[in-house]
């Protein structure tokens, strides 16, 4: 007890009112017993992530309240999933993901957003895959923000193939992809040197009333660059109605 009062005191640091806000969320947690899942004090813990960006004691005292099988709030839960992969801790935040979910806690489509960024930044397309098909066997709408997310990963790593079968989906799911959708999957196709692909992508851009951004312009340039076309510029501008 006296470890989670010296955490609590560096976690609120000069802060005097959040520092009461944990006493008394803890002495609520001492004097009523409850079966209840979501824990007062664990929940304040991770509001208080963004502002002390003591992870370390976050991390210790988060394990210390959950070995009561107490939870956060889902909606705070979700801040502190944020707040550990804003500040890189993406190992953290599939441990800390992995772990409410094998108490069965049913997560959103915020909290696989996040997971699924960590898995992609740590390289982990394997775990980032796999929470996908999670997504799906839960029954949770696929976003353009996860799309995106998983896509840019495969691309990065030339397997520009599967990512299109994303991009297929995406447009079977009816969910619309955005510049950023098009964008990742033609500097896909360019670095594979599939420039006709890419520049399909850019037809298919303005069919959809998509605006291309410098982004589509520097991807398609580059594609040409690096295929030797340099005499074609002029047709990416021409073909990038708009490039503002």
């Amino acid at each position: 007890m006296a470890r989670q009062f010296e955490i609590i005191s560096k976690l609120s640091g000069s802060n005097g009112f959040c520092c009461w806000l944990f006493v008394v969320a803890l002495l609520l947690q001492l004097l009523f017993v409850t079966t209840a899942a979501v824990d007062p004090l664990l929940t304040l813990l991770v509001l208080s992530i963004p502002e002390s960006k003591l992870i370390n004691e976050a991390k210790e005292l988060y394990f210390m309240i959950r070995e009561d099988k107490k939870f956060p709030s889902l909606s705070a839960f979700n801040v502190f999933l944020e707040s550990l992969n804003s500040l890189r801790h993406y190992k953290l935040t599939l441990e800390v993901f992995d772990d409410v979910v094998s108490w069965g806690i049913r997560v959103d489509r915020f909290s696989y957003g996040k997971a699924i960024q960590s898995a992609v930044k740590l390289g982990d397309l394997g775990k980032a895959l796999e929470l996908l098909n999670c997504m799906r066997k839960d029954k949770l709408s696929l976003n353009e923000f996860v799309y995106n997310v998983v896509m840019g990963g495969l691309c990065k790593e030339r397997r520009v193939g599967e990512a299109r079968k994303l991009f297929d989906e995406m447009l079977e799911r009816r969910v619309a992809p955005s510049k950023v959708t098009y964008n990742i999957l033609m500097d896909g196709y360019c670095e594979k040197g599939k420039f006709e692909e890419a520049f399909k992508l850019r037809e298919n851009m303005k069919s959809d009333n998509v605006e291309p951004n410098i982004v589509t312009f520097n991807t398609l340039l580059s594609g040409l660059c690096k295929l030797g076309k340099m005499e074609e510029p002029d047709c990416v501008v021409e073909g990038l109605w708009i490039c503002t």
